[in-house]
């Protein structure tokens, strides 16, 4: 299995592990990697020539060699996004070498098995993301022992024990001391470095009391509008006095509901809530209250399944209420609801009309109590983030009460809902 890495940030530790994970997985790109080691392990030898009179070259490494253990890897990034990793690295390749030395008039030809025994070393990457280069290099004195096979006739004497040992010293060196460079940007498939950049989110004219919750679910960029439009047919022959109906989401756990009307068995709500949904958002519960003499008593329930809204993103239902489990009262009447399932951040147009919204302005005095004002204010026909009337209003709430001294405040925006036009405010087209 590929190593796992390990660093202060979230987003260098996702790529190194992207790549070791890549890496394991395609044996094409391995090959042209080892490839480049080769060649880079013959351009520190060349120099051997000159000081020992013996030329060594790395033809491959052969088929045989295990896979090399990586571990403790630990990865930085810098401000300009390049990342350094370090890393324990143990190895035991088997190479096969080329060794020529001149000898009168002729140059002499050897072919020898390297195995590398034993090397262990901590390894140094310094990874430029943005152009995907890489050059890796040992930290401080690797620990090297290696074992020549000769290849072909064999010679015991005196003059190939020497050789054997300048070989020995020249691999060995060069295992050490060689930088490599890889330029990875030559294989499509390799990852990309990329930050995860916020975009701040929008202010919308919706509930929001879940965000004083820390027990939340982690917010998609999926929002579920739904619309209650009405209900008809509510409890049956007695009838109702001030129906309203709540709208709550699961997870993130989420509440609204509507106005209670009064005096019908047929309420028109027609209004809309919008929630924060995620792929932990199973259900979407519905329930319908009569407002009875100051108590809630319970009309009747639907429930629609967050998969129904995903292979169908947009959608009315006509819903036959019924009782929760192991409550026999009887329930009668639907309940009329359309769903839009937004993708993004991007909100539905809703039309021309002015929107009521409904404000809770909480304030903390000094000694601790809890003041509370609500106010219902129409807003005007764009509702935008930030600076409209709805904060205006809160700031001047705030500045009426300013002689209680408030040392915290908090402005909950519970529900959009549409308002009927008067005469006055119909256009004639």
């Amino acid at each position: 299995p590929p190593p796992t890495a390990t660093g202060p940030e979230s987003e260098s530790v996702k790529w190194v592990n992207d790549f070791f994970s890549w890496l394991y997985s395609d044996i094409v790109v391995v090959n042209e990697l080892l490839n480049t080691w080769i060649q880079s392990l013959n351009d520190f030898t060349k120099k051997s020539v000159a000081e020992h009179g013996v030329g060594v070259e790395f033809v491959r490494v052969l088929p045989e060699t295990p896979s090399p253990s990586i571990s403790n890897v630990f990865c930085e990034c810098a401000s300009n996004d390049d990342v350094t990793v370090t890393c324990d690295c143990e190895s035991t390749p088997a190479l096969q070498l080329k060794v020529f030395r001149q000898r009168g008039e002729k140059v002499e030809v050897s072919h020898y098995r390297l195995n590398v025994n034993r090397f262990r070393a901590r390894l140094n990457i310094v990874a430029v993301t943005e152009k995907l280069l890489a050059d890796v290099k040992c930290d401080g004195w690797p620990e090297v022992k290696v074992a020549l096979a000769q290849v072909g006739a064999i010679r015991n004497n005196l003059d190939e024990s020497q050789l054997q040992d300048v070989i020995t010293e020249i691999v060995t060196a060069a295992l050490r001391n060689t930088s490599v460079h890889f330029n990875l940007n030559q294989f499509p498939t390799c990852p990309r470095f990329a930050r995860n950049v916020q975009t701040p989110g929008q202010i919308l004219p919706v509930h929001y009391d879940s965000i004083l919750s820390t027990n939340q679910g982690k917010v998609s960029d999926r929002r579920l509008l739904v619309k209650v439009l009405k209900a008809v047919g509510l409890g049956s022959e007695k009838g109702c006095s001030e129906p309203y109906c709540i709208v709550e989401v699961d997870e993130p756990p989420q509440k609204n509901q509507t106005t209670a009307k009064k005096g019908t068995a047929n309420p028109i709500w027609d209004e809309h809530f919008l929630f924060d949904v995620n792929n932990q958002t199973s259900e979407i519960l519905l329930e319908v209250y009569d407002k009875c003499q100051g108590e809630a008593k319970f009309m009747g329930l639907g429930i629609v399944s967050m998969d129904e809204l995903i292979t169908n993103p947009s959608q009315r239902q006509t819903i036959t209420l019924q009782s929760p489990p192991y409550n026999e009262n009887p329930v009668s009447g639907t309940l009329t609801v359309e769903f839009l399932l937004i993708e993004g951040a991007d909100l539905p147009a809703t039309g021309d009309k002015p929107y009521k919204v409904k404000e809770t302005l909480r304030s903390v005095s000094p000694s601790g109590q809890l003041l509370t004002t609500t106010r219902t204010t129409f807003a005007a026909d764009h509702l935008t983030n930030g600076g409209d009337g709805i904060t205006d209003s809160a700031l001047k709430e705030i500045e009426r009460n300013r002689g209680v001294q408030p040392n915290k405040s908090t402005l909950i925006i519970h529900s959009v809902q549409r308002a009927p036009q008067t005469p006055q405010q119909q256009v004639v087209k």
